[in-house]
């Protein structure tokens, strides 16, 4: 990370900011006019779920170059890991038994 002057806190903005839940909406819903026959709902690859997704956010581009860092080029994602830490913070939370 220091490599590439980043911090731990904008690794959290680029993860807040791509890993979004967000209301996608229609199409064609009132206040079209009158001729407008079809309404089609919007659907959007929201909430990130595999490695790989979150191996590609971009955590930075580079001015000069215009080189993009993603995550995968300063982190190593494991999801085994996170799941175990993710169980284990349950058990000891009392949550989970």
């Amino acid at each position: 990370m220091a490599s590439y002057s980043l911090t731990p806190a904008d690794v959290i903005a680029a993860l807040n900011a791509q890993n979004v839940q967000v209301a996608a909406g229609s199409a064609g819903v009132p206040p079209q006019t009158k001729t407008q026959t079809f309404e089609l709902g919007i659907i959007v690859n929201g909430r990130l779920s595999k490695v790989s997704e979150f191996e590609n956010i971009i955590v930075k581009t580079i001015p000069a170059t215009g080189e993009l860092v993603y995550l995968k080029d300063i982190a190593r994602l494991n999801w085994v890991n996170s799941l175990f830490q993710a169980i284990h913070s349950l058990m000891e939370s009392g949550l989970l038994t």
